[in-house]
């Protein structure tokens, strides 16, 4: 194929945002499911898509797209992502990628077994500031990098977000706000040796705040902190044997980013600018690596998502967190 045929399942907030960024870059969405008709009729005619179904197995066994984005809640991940591969699909499913880790294996394992590609759409790690980022310290230009800390923090009430508060649609601070920096630290890290986490609870069963510590091999060690009860910070800090850097707000997206010596005094500053919110780009990725033959994408492996789903298995399971997903065998 010269192109990939993209299908969105799911018209929401996150569905919207896709597809004006990707109409920025010139791709196509060839195909868009609601659970009701009206619905995907609607969306379809907002962001020109010729094909609208009015549920999500009419787009899954439709010949019209060859790609499905999955963007409904991520309760709803695991069992749709799943209806798409075994339909012969290739996958981009939205962050978190499923409920839990045992969801992501079984994914992973459908996927390999089909030769389909699939990744969960942890945007960040394919905008120009986190790739700079990693280049830069790959480099060595803050020497070996001793220590990371993090923080996603917003004000997100039940009474404009109640999804986030409802345990019954997979709310909760680390699952939306927290794998942001959970996924960088990873990025710059890799695979920690030890995860301690202490958080507090909602009257609703989520978790409304949550506190991190990690550590790596050889001696190397992270933490990060996120809440949906204030508005507080979105940044991180990376510390080296010569330097350090700080990343700016918003550590979810496009970020600047300053780089200090082991004095404290400034050496260089990262800024770009990107069009639209840059979730285009990964869409771009994923594009070349099916039409290239490849399962799996190299800057977000199902290896790290499979990862990211045990570490937050491991924090919730320490800070009381468990969903209706755990609990099915």
């Amino acid at each position: 194929m010269s192109e990939v045929r993209w299908g969105f399942l799911g018209t929401g907030w996150f569905a919207t945002t896709m597809a004006q960024d990707l109409a920025l870059v010139g791709i196509e969405v060839h195909g868009v499911a609601s659970r009701n008709l009206e619905t995907a009729l609607s969306f379809a005619k907002q962001h020109q898509i010729q094909n609208a179904f009015g549920n999500y197995e009419e787009l899954c066994s439709s010949d019209l797209v060859y790609a499905i984005y999955v963007a409904i809640p991520h309760p709803f991940h695991f069992a749709n992502a799943k209806l798409a591969l075994e339909a012969g699909k290739h996958v981009l499913v939205e962050k978190p990628f499923t409920m839990n880790a045992k969801q992501a294996q079984i994914l992973i394992e459908i996927a390999t077994e089909k030769n389909l590609f699939l990744m969960e759409a942890m945007w960040s790690r394919f905008l120009p500031a986190q790739r700079s980022l990693v280049e830069f310290i790959q480099a060595g230009a803050i020497g070996d990098v001793l220590a990371v800390s993090a923080e996603h923090s917003q004000y997100l009430p039940i009474d404009t977000h109640l999804r986030l508060w409802d345990k019954a649609l997979g709310g909760g601070a680390l699952l939306d706000l927290g794998i942001y920096p959970l996924a960088l630290i990873q990025n710059l890290l890799g695979k920690p040796t030890s995860v301690k986490a202490v958080g507090a609870l909602a009257d609703t069963g989520v978790d409304s705040r949550v506190k991190v510590v990690l550590d790596f091999p050889g001696g190397k060690i992270a933490n990060f902190f996120t809440t949906m009860q204030v508005a507080g910070k979105a940044n991180a800090t990376v510390y080296g044997t010569k330097g350090r850097i700080e990343i700016g707000t918003p550590i979810w997206g496009q970020f600047d980013y300053q780089v200090f010596d082991e004095k404290g005094i400034q050496m260089s500053a990262y800024h770009d600018q990107i069009i639209g919110t840059g979730r285009q780009i990964q869409f771009l990725e994923a594009n070349i690596s099916i039409l290239d033959g490849k399962t799996e994408h190299i800057w977000m492996p199902l290896s790290d998502t499979l990862e990211l789903a045990k570490i937050m298995d491991e924090i919730r399971g320490q800070v009381g967190v468990t969903y209706l997903a755990d609990t099915v065998n």
